[in-house]
């Protein structure tokens, strides 16, 4: 009985796999050890066998815990769902789970379970403010108000250290503190939740019940502390602005501008309301230059919407603004659209050596296809600012007319966007592919992706650019893509070379073989193109292959079969350990293993058990490893 299971776990291709993965990296430092041996609770959460470190506190064995084994073994046990395996490492070593440490650790990784638990069982309640308060704590992501109600209703924090938990505070979490304060409150307090406030950077978060607070005390922040905030609550913005009485109009001014510049379309309307509704607050020439600059920096189409409403008479070229130290935040950049780059390119900025100055040749950014299209686009709606001319030995040049700039680029980028139409555009427009000098690649060596298409191909006839390396290039692309295809590319690119005189089959067999797609094998065979050639690269191609690819070739090309009792190709399955196939081929009479000597060394590096255990037991008195 024990063999049948162990045949049934081990026989699968997939868990021996993975179960011998996992013993590998167990042993790798020779931390395997046998269950009766583990007594560890640091090895244990350091391998991560809390399921073994369960089973044996259920079944009340022994445990040590060596916290050198493992230095975050806190944040692993405060991390676990079972609870009750929690309370039970709380209550069994408590010289290393001190309730701070352990409500430090949840405050920093937003752990709510753990707090409910000892909440639950009384342990939070008399005790003593912790001692990590005696600093100012600060988390990196807003702890949930949950936490903090739990923490304040056992009184955990007494009142005097509330101000040191320098929380990223959202309303709710906030209200929470507020609201466990002795009222009416003094100037002390006032100041010190001004600061949660302002160190919040949440964009709601001066509530109307923090406002009516605060509304009865007198505003004295000085401006040293404003300038560095990135406020983002627009209320919160505009009572400072109107109350505190501690910053001036230049104050206020330069406030405003340091504001703009940081990220959140907020900012906008902060802007907007303080231009239209504030008497005392004038912007001059330099300030609206100024403002402009800052909407062009971060690329901000909400600011520079409303500034050309405001200022409707204003050109961009009328300013200052260098394209050669504009160098927009990149967060910004996929907001652009083809309409907006217009308007721009309308009131005097130039978009196209902006887009052109971002070097898309050999990037691999996110948005890149983005970009490069709206190029292509503006290229092709500005037609009347380019010149077509050719330079030395009839090598075609595109000039862009306002700076005398040399835009070969747009030639690569349409070729690696497969921009059928702007090719075309170029052509209409006298462009010479003939002697164009294409900087990332040479002919032949265009690497099809999602974005071509059998049009683009045949725009590329028309210019003569598809070589006889070309074809072999694209069929060989599309073989190997592990993508879908276009069917009828494939179609177009393999008659293409089927046509061509003796062109080789070869490569493009061993390559549907490598591949495994069994679709393109089959529609590439009634071309006529797929012929195996027996040798050793098939034998080692085969070997690696699936079973469906296998069974194809075998009963197209009868003579495969004489392959598969051939030593060196099961060297190779035992080699690539392709258990599937070794099966396949014992099942249906193809394999016949006289000797395990013969594949002593594969079997000795061999890490499937399948194929160990299928050689033991045909081999029973000869070792095998």
């Amino acid at each position: 009985m024990e063999y049948k299971f162990y045949s049934l776990v081990f026989n699968n291709n997939f868990i021996s796999a993975k179960i011998f993965k996992i013993v590998n990296e167990i042993q790798k430092n020779r931390n395997s050890l046998k269950y009766t041996d583990i007594d560890d609770v640091g090895w244990m959460i350091n391998n991560n066998h809390l399921g073994i470190l369960s089973d044996k506190i259920k079944s009340g064995q022994v445990l040590s815990l060596n916290i050198n084994r493992n230095r975050d073994y806190l944040k692993v046990i405060c991390g676990v769902r079972d609870q009750d395996l929690f309370i039970w490492l709380f209550d069994r070593f408590p010289e290393f789970f001190s309730i701070d440490d352990v409500i430090l650790q949840c405050l920093n990784d937003n752990l709510i379970e753990p707090i409910k638990t000892l909440f639950h069982k009384g342990y939070l309640y008399n005790l003593k403010p912790p001692q990590f308060l005696n600093q100012v704590y600060k988390t990196i992501t807003p702890v949930k108000s949950e936490i903090i109600g739990l923490l304040l209703e056992c009184g955990y924090f007494d009142t005097e250290y509330l101000y040191k938990l320098n929380f990223n505070h959202i309303p709710s979490s906030l209200d929470l503190i507020i609201q466990s304060l002795h009222k009416p409150l003094d100037k002390i307090w006032v100041k010190r939740i001004w600061e949660l406030v302002l160190q919040s950077g949440h964009p709601s978060i001066f509530t109307n019940d923090i406002q009516q607070i605060l509304q009865g005390y007198s505003v004295k922040l000085e401006y040293c502390i404003l300038k560095n905030r990135n406020i983002r609550d627009l209320q919160l913005f505009l009572f400072l602005w109107n109350n505190n009485e501690s910053i001036t109009i230049d104050n206020k001014k330069e406030w405003l501008f340091t504001l703009l510049k940081s990220s959140g379309d907020e900012k906008v309307l902060m802007l907007k309301t303080i231009i239209e509704n504030d008497q005392t607050f004038i912007i001059n020439d330099k300030d609206i230059e100024n403002t402009f600059q800052i909407a062009l920096d971060r690329f901000s189409q909400p600011m520079l919407e409303y500034l050309f409403e405001w200022k409707p008479n204003y050109m961009l070229n009328d300013f200052s603004i260098s394209i050669k130290n504009f160098n927009p935040e990149p967060d910004a950049l996929p907001r652009l659209d083809f309409e907006f780059l217009c308007k721009l390119m309308d009131k005097g900025f130039d978009a196209i050596p902006f887009l052109i100055k971002f070097d898309f040749i050999g990037r691999h950014d996110d948005n890149l296809f983005l970009y490069r299209n709206l190029l292509l686009k503006l290229f092709k709606k500005y037609r009347n600012r380019f010149q077509f001319t050719e330079i030395e030995h009839n090598v075609p040049q595109i000039v862009y007319l306002p700076n005398s700039w040399d835009l070969g680029d747009i030639v690569d980028i349409a070729f690696q966007n497969c921009c059928t139409e702007t090719i075309e555009f170029l052509i209409q427009n006298g462009y010479n592919f003939r002697f164009c000098q294409l900087h990332f690649m040479t002919r032949g060596q265009i690497i099809l992706d999602k974005k071509t298409s059998k049009e683009f191909i045949e725009c590329l006839e028309t210019i003569d650019f598809c070589y006889e390396e070309f074809w072999y290039s694209q069929l060989t692309a599309i073989i190997g893509s592990p993508n879908s295809y276009d069917k009828s590319l494939l179609k177009y690119v393999a008659e293409k070379i089927v046509i061509k005189p003796n062109f080789s089959t070869e490569w493009i067999t061993l390559k549907c073989i490598q591949n495994g797609c069994l679709s393109r094998l089959k529609y590439l065979y009634s071309l006529g193109i797929i012929k195996p050639k027996m040798n050793r690269n098939l034998i080692r191609y085969l070997a690696n292959s699936n079973i469906s690819v296998v069974h194809f070739l075998n009963k197209k090309f009868p003579t495969i079969a004489s392959i598969f009792n051939n030593q060196d190709f099961i060297d190779q399955l035992i080699r690539f350990e392709n258990y599937p196939l070794f099966r396949y081929l014992l099942q249906n009479n193809h394999l016949e293993i006289e000797s395990p000597e013969l594949y002593q060394s594969s079997l000795d590096e061999c890490t499937n058990l399948s194929i160990i255990e299928y050689f033991k037991k045909k081999f029973p008195s000869q070792l095998i490893k």
